[in-house]
């Protein structure tokens, strides 16, 4: 497991998005806030495409999220399962940053689409590392590609510009990605690079294992919680040494300012109930250190 001070946000937005796929009918954020609902919105859908199996249907949800963008209710305005599942799942999500409520239109993403931004979150590191080529770029970089059945990748052609120091590193990292569990077929994809500016490259954080890295946001720094995570080593690797498939598990919490965890869920499963049942638990019962406000936490668990 690798737990990693997040000096880059990164967020995957759904390639091929149409500028309606996920519009707010009524309120929500206003300005930069707006734009970062949406991302996160978009980089959320990926995780949704299940409440779309019984058929696609554009869905409405009433959401309300507080100072720092975590949903603090998530009521579905359209009738329908699919609406439902949306709901639920949004009800654990964080949404940029700012207190907003409103009601966005969300349609299920295309075909082949939610594949790739899986595949590419394993390379996260790598397009994190360009901030290190302009550590002053802040803001969202949007890239279009080709993602090709084999998992190469071509025609990487930069969108929105942060800066020609940081376009000219993700083309080129992108150029030579291959996007091994990618299954799909032939598809154009955009995606959205979010950066928060800094000269911390992800090689220079501690890391007791290989793996992914997570993200944090609140009180406590990565040294303090790393201990706490590393304690729950052995217990994660017996829970996800027979799972039934591979995959990343991502697994969200918030620790509260006494230092307990509320609001677990896992945010990413891998299809195995018991494994990940297994993982949350192993959380549940995890004690950080006190501090002066919450912490939220999205940890990546690689099951290989």
């Amino acid at each position: 497991m690798r737990f990693l001070a997040p000096a880059i946000a990164l967020s995957l937005l759904a390639g091929a998005a149409r500028a309606d796929d996920i519009t707010f009918t009524r309120g929500g954020p206003t300005g930069a806030a707006r734009t970062q609902a949406v991302a996160a919105l978009t980089q959320a859908r990926a995780d949704l495409t299940p409440c779309w199996r019984r058929g696609p249907a554009v869905v409405e949800i009433a959401l309300t999220t507080d100072a720092t963008g975590m949903v603090t209710t998530s009521t579905a305005r359209t009738d329908g399962p699919a609406a439902q599942c949306v709901a639920g799942l949004l009800a654990v999500a964080t949404l940029g940053r700012g207190a907003w409520s409103g009601t966005v239109q969300i349609a299920p993403p295309a075909p082949g689409t939610d594949d790739v931004g899986a595949a590419l979150r394993v390379h996260g590191d790598a397009l994190r590392a360009c901030q290190s080529a302009d550590p002053k770029a802040v803001g969202t970089a949007e890239i279009a590609i080709k993602v090709h059945a084999d998992g190469s990748i071509t025609d990487a052609t930069v969108a929105t510009s942060l800066s020609p120091k940081l376009d000219a590193c993700l083309t080129k990292v992108l150029g030579k990605l291959h996007l091994e569990t990618y299954r799909g077929k032939d598809v154009r994809y955009r995606l959205g690079l979010q950066f928060g500016g800094g000269d911390h490259a992800p090689a220079a954080d501690p890391a007791p294992s290989g793996g992914p890295a997570p993200t944090r946001r609140g009180a406590l720094s990565t040294d303090e919680m790393l201990p706490v995570i590393e304690s729950a080593r052995v217990g994660l690797t017996k829970c996800i040494a027979h799972a039934s498939a591979k995959g990343t598990l991502m697994v969200r919490f918030t620790v509260r300012k006494d230092g307990t965890v509320k609001n677990l869920a896992m945010k990413q499963g891998i299809g195995d109930a018991k494994v990940e049942q297994c993982v949350l638990d192993r959380f549940k019962g995890l004690q950080f250190p006190t501090a002066s406000d919450e912490t939220q936490v999205q940890f990546p668990l690689v099951v290989p």
